[in-house]
């Protein structure tokens, strides 16, 4: 299996750009068909949320996210083998963002924008490990797509403190919906909910810098990076996570408020939502 995983990403590195885009266009249509519930719920929460005025486009936002799905899908065939060659050509970024001091541990916080698997191999092609937490096999990661060492989330969580504290690089998403024994309440586009603040936990434990991380994909297919440091709560403050949590959550909110097709958890956000009561 690995070796045919190999062979295959291989070949992929050599597919021109225009070519892989049509293929996305491809799985994205075949998408729509075999996700047709995902497809209709996440195209009711965003009518909801933008109103009946808007359904000519949350049909377009919703034809794009799927399209975004798919190219993700795709993506992970590069990442076996992937190459200092193949990174700019789908990624663009400003090398003067990644350069960072030493001093003190730097946590990233991204967003599911369908890229987010992307982080670890901008960071390596400027000369820097990013350990992630983060769910995925070994299997289609090299060097190149992820350098530095993958924790599980909700495991060694001690180690990720150490390593933050010698002044090491950690990268994740803040919008992983799943259960938590760290919530914040807050408000999302008008809506109450409650937003997991595990990150927000850890980046206080550790002392750590927090970076949010921008990797939206726009019409030309290529994905663009940004990177802003977050203004951080003094760390001794009994209301550190909530206000970080908040900070994050906000940033959020103006990008996708802007660009709803960016984002792919649309169809989880009822989870999150707290009864009108």
């Amino acid at each position: 299996m690995y070796i045919f995983v190999q062979l295959l990403s291989h070949l992929v590195q050599k597919i021109p750009f225009s070519c892989y885009k049509l293929v996305g266009k491809l799985l994205s249509a075949f998408n729509k068909r075999y996700y047709y519930r995902d497809y209709r719920h996440t195209m009711a929460i965003l009518q909801e949320i933008f109103g009946k005025n808007f359904h000519e486009k949350v049909v377009e936002w919703t034809d794009y996210i799927f399209l975004l799905r798919a190219l993700k899908q795709l993506d992970f065939l590069l990442f076996p083998a992937l190459n200092q060659k193949t990174v700019p050509k789908f990624v663009s970024f400003d090398p003067e963002e990644f350069r960072f001091d030493k001093k003190q541990g730097k946590i990233f916080i991204g967003y599911h924008l369908g890229n987010q698997n992307w982080f670890p191999s901008v960071f390596a092609i400027n000369g820097l490990v990013l350990h992630t937490l983060r769910e995925g096999r070994q299997i289609w990661l090299n060097k190149i797509a992820n350098p530095g060492k993958i924790f599980r989330p909700g495991k060694n969580t001690r180690e990720i403190i150490k390593l933050l504290r010698a002044g090491e690089l950690l990268g994740l998403v803040g919008d992983v919906f799943t259960s938590s024994k760290h919530w914040v309440r807050t408000e999302f586009l008008g809506l109450k909910v409650r937003w997991p603040a595990g990150f927000a936990r850890l980046a206080r434990l550790a002392r750590a810098e927090v970076y949010v991380f921008f990797s939206p994909r726009w019409s030309d297919g290529k994905i663009y990076i940004s990177i802003r440091r977050l203004p951080l709560p003094d760390y001794s403050d009994k209301n550190f996570e909530e206000k970080l949590t908040k900070l994050y959550v906000k940033e959020l909110e103006n990008f996708v408020s802007k660009h709803p097709e960016q984002w792919l958890r649309w169809r989880y956000l009822k989870s999150l939502t707290l009864p009108k009561s």
